[in-house]
């Protein structure tokens, strides 16, 4: 490829015809070139893994983490001298699809156990080197999304980089740096301008972690953030006509749940509406998060806010121990939902007319035939 990219370069120094802002380019893809191999092999780790050997491997990727950001800015110069000689969105990316490094969009293997999603990697919808117009008719405002594939379940560093039309022509407008791999969602909105949604997603062994970021682009390119949701576990984006929701899963911070047990689940909805962007956030199995703060008020000895969370206070002695939930399910458009837990224990939840969840009922040493000792 390095071969290549120096052939093309020679014949482009030669051909008067071909602009000098497309020969910096390609000069600008061979200095990728180059500075990738270096870094790709700064990190290569041999023999078997010790301690040591992973100690090693992290300062190894220390260092090539805080080399990536110079990788990025060279894929800079050689975006913006694309768009100078007046190349298309697809033209650059068929010149950034012959970049070390490059992959095309991956989907993953998941498997499914319990409440846990196990994956193989981060799902990603687009090539990890990605150019694409905000406005429908390539306008003024080119995005260009940058995840590194050194590793091959994780990116050390990524950027979101604007790229402006100005009456002097292309510049580089602004950026956000992540620190892991980045995927990108474009809301377009005449009224708001442009809005943008930003996911971090992190892979761990047991879940993907989110970090969420609402980005208002302005005019002149600058993004301003708008609203962010971080730690969202195993969250999966389904894009409309009008609006964005995404769905997450939250793990209960003070329930007896084992490693694949009962999650909160919860989406939000992102419409743009009276020129704001507005995510609804919702719950969608409300009657856990409810027995979640209640066990949570007990674990602090605030006994006034468990009891906000009964319709009766003399439901309390009933429901001072929490075991392992074995099944929840509940109607959120009637207001009812049901816990149960292999103690014998049945929670039953309602929601009030002031539109709060609250537990109605507490029944113990419930089987599927009713109370134990009942016909």
């Amino acid at each position: 490829m390095k071969l290549l990219v120096s052939i093309i370069l020679g014949i482009a120094l030669f051909l008067p015809s071909l602009s000098s802002s497309y020969a910096a380019s390609l000069a600008g893809a061979e200095e990728f070139n180059t500075l990738f191999g270096t870094i790709e092999e700064k990190v290569k780790t041999k023999g078997p893994k010790t301690r040591e050997t992973a100690r090693l491997s992290r300062e190894r990727e220390q260092r090539q983490a805080s080399q990536l950001p110079k990788l990025w800015d060279i894929m800079d110069r050689l975006v913006v001298g694309l768009l100078k000689d007046q190349k298309t969105a697809e033209d650059i990316q068929g010149v950034l699809s012959q970049l070390s490094g490059y992959k095309p969009p991956r989907p993953v293997s998941k498997t499914i156990i319990g409440n846990v999603v196990f994956s193989n990697g981060v799902d990603r919808e687009y090539p990890n080197y990605w150019v694409t117009p905000v406005e429908r008719d390539c306008g003024i405002h080119i995005l260009g999304v940058y995840n590194d594939n050194l590793d091959p379940y994780r990116t050390l560093a990524s950027r979101l980089n604007v790229y402006t039309r100005k009456k002097s022509g292309w510049v580089k407008a602004d950026a956000f740096e992540g620190t892991t791999t980045l995927c990108l969602y474009i809301l377009p909105r005449p009224d708001l301008g442009n809005a943008l949604m930003t996911i971090e997603q992190y892979l761990y062994a047991d879940c993907i972690e989110g970090n969420l970021k609402f980005w208002k682009l302005e005019a002149s390119g600058k993004l301003r953030l708008l609203a962010r949701y971080d730690k969202l576990l195993d969250c999966g984006v389904y894009q409309g006509a009008d609006k964005l929701t995404i769905a997450y899963t939250k793990s209960p911070e003070h329930l007896s749940q084992p490693f694949l047990g009962t999650r909160v689940r919860f989406s939000i909805d992102v419409v743009v509406d009276k020129n704001k962007l507005q995510p609804r956030e919702t719950c969608l199995n409300p009657w856990v998060e409810v027995l979640d703060d209640y066990f949570g008020y007990l674990r602090r000895e605030d006994i006034q806010g468990a009891r906000a969370c009964l319709k009766d206070p003399q439901l309390l002695p009933l429901l001072r121990e929490c075991s392992t939930i074995t099944r929840e399910e509940g109607d959120i458009n009637s207001g009812e939902g049901v816990v149960e837990m292999n103690d014998g224990t049945r929670v039953e939840f309602q929601r009030d007319k002031g539109n709060k969840w609250v537990i109605s009922e507490v029944l113990k040493q419930y089987h599927k035939t009713g109370i134990e000792g009942s016909p």
